[in-house]
């Protein structure tokens, strides 16, 4: 088997191998280094880290598998973030996109397209593990009630 195959297939299977209570994520960026450089960071934080540097890889990767975090480039070599979100196999529980800078619009485009963070670079491993922490956090969160009050009469 050749070296790249034998890294695919093994991280295309650690989110089915995950410790118990180490939250996943599939992060797709196009940039092997930046990629690689990332998962380290993630992984030394507690994360069980899947990669993929394509739509069509993100897709074969996250399977059927629960994911708890999707983090994404907006702009990849065979089509978008918000083409890979619509067709992930299963909604990751928070999916994030990570652009340059904050172009003007675009975080508006971004949060109507279904995901639920919009992270700009130059970003940090540890502003990202704490922004997918915050947005895993809320949803654990019960939601708020409302008590019902009587009329005043």
């Amino acid at each position: 088997m050749a070296p790249g195959m034998a890294l695919a297939t093994l991280e295309s299977g650690a989110a089915m191998i995950a410790s118990a209570g180490r939250p996943v994520v599939l992060t797709v960026l196009d940039d092997g280094e930046r990629s690689a450089l990332l998962k380290m960071s993630l992984a030394s934080r507690g994360w069980d880290v899947v990669r993929a540097h394509s739509c069509e890889q993100a897709r074969q990767r996250a399977g059927d598998q629960h994911l708890d975090a999707l983090l994404t480039d907006l702009v990849l070599a065979d089509g978008s973030a918000f083409g890979l979100l619509k067709s992930m196999p299963a909604r990751p529980r928070v999916a994030v996109v990570l652009t340059w800078g904050n172009q003007h619009g675009i975080r508006e485009r971004i949060m109507a397209s279904g995901f639920d963070l919009h992270l700009a670079r130059p970003i940090t491993a540890e502003q990202i593990d704490r922004a997918l922490r915050a947005e895993l956090e809320k949803l654990a969160e019960p939601p708020t009630t409302v008590r019902n009050r009587s009329p005043v009469l």
